[in-house]
């Protein structure tokens, strides 16, 4: 013998009868409809050949009405469909501008950052999902941060930029029959690395991240050209002037240095590069 199904007395039959009748959303009229017929006392194969759903659907509504209460009958997907309409235009324009500049605490810009950061504006919680699909929308990349020494001076960096493009014009006026290239060559310690997480970030910038480097064992010599991206790359055990002079020999013969092609070198201040 089918049992009936038990509601949990949150409502009225006639008020569920009310809310069947009134209710425009036609996922939400048909639930309504359900708990209303089960108030009258039929049972969930009774609702279901009145329907047309399976009973097993029907039971499992009852389920959340009983748990949840009435909110539990609002259809999810419109709350998902509300969710996509809290981003106007102006907060979109907000959020641009606030992933253009640093987190105000100091923080990076993630998924719940910025969580946090719509969730104070919208007045409502703000889910990391939604979120994903924001940043998607400003055409946002989820990237890996580049790492900034700890001592890296903005000013000094800025002044070294402006002083190179003037002295590889006087190189090339001093060459007119040469190629002139720009490289650029650093040494790396191989050992144990800081661990970066990726952030949020918009096309076109690359987010920094200062971390302290501490590395051993193998110094990994690079040699880059800018404008190719193109590299050259040696395994040394240790830093010194006479190493890096066999290094400039290698690398001068792999590029093929010569008077028609002339290598401007980019060095750091390093002692094994200027002693």
């Amino acid at each position: 013998m089918t049992r009936s199904i038990h509601l949990a007395p949150h409502l009225s039959t006639d008020e569920l009868a009310t809310r069947y009748r009134k209710t425009q959303d036609p996922v939400e009229r048909s639930r309504w409809q359900f708990l209303w017929l089960l108030a009258r006392g039929l049972t969930a194969t009774a609702v279901a050949r009145v329907t047309g759903y399976s009973a097993y659907w029907i039971g499992q509504i009852a389920r959340r009405y009983n748990t949840a209460g009435p909110d539990g009958m609002r259809d999810q997907r419109r709350r998902a469909r509300d969710q996509r309409t809290l981003l106007s235009d102006e907060r979109l324009a907000a959020l641009r501008a606030a992933l253009a500049e640093p987190h105000p605490a100091g923080e990076q810009w993630c998924g719940r950052t910025v969580a946090a950061w719509l969730s104070a504006r919208v007045g409502r919680t703000v889910s990391r999902q939604f979120v994903w699909r924001a940043l998607r929308q400003l055409g946002a990349r989820f990237l890996k941060p580049r790492p900034c020494h700890i001592q890296a001076d903005p000013v000094a960096q800025a002044t070294f930029k402006a002083r190179l493009r003037p002295l590889l014009r006087e190189v090339a006026t001093a060459f007119p029959h040469s190629v002139v290239e720009l490289w650029a060559v650093d040494e790396h310690r191989i050992g144990l690395k800081p661990i970066l997480h990726k952030v949020w970030s918009l096309t076109g910038q690359r987010p920094l991240a200062p971390v302290q480097h501490r590395y051993e064992w193998r110094y990994l010599v690079g040699f880059v050209h800018p404008a190719s991206g193109r590299t050259i790359f040696h395994l040394a055990t240790s830093v010194s002037v006479p190493l890096f002079e066999v290094e400039l020999a290698a690398f001068a013969t792999a590029v093929g240095a010569s008077l028609s092609r002339q290598i401007v070198l980019v060095l750091d201040r390093a002692g094994w590069h200027s002693t």
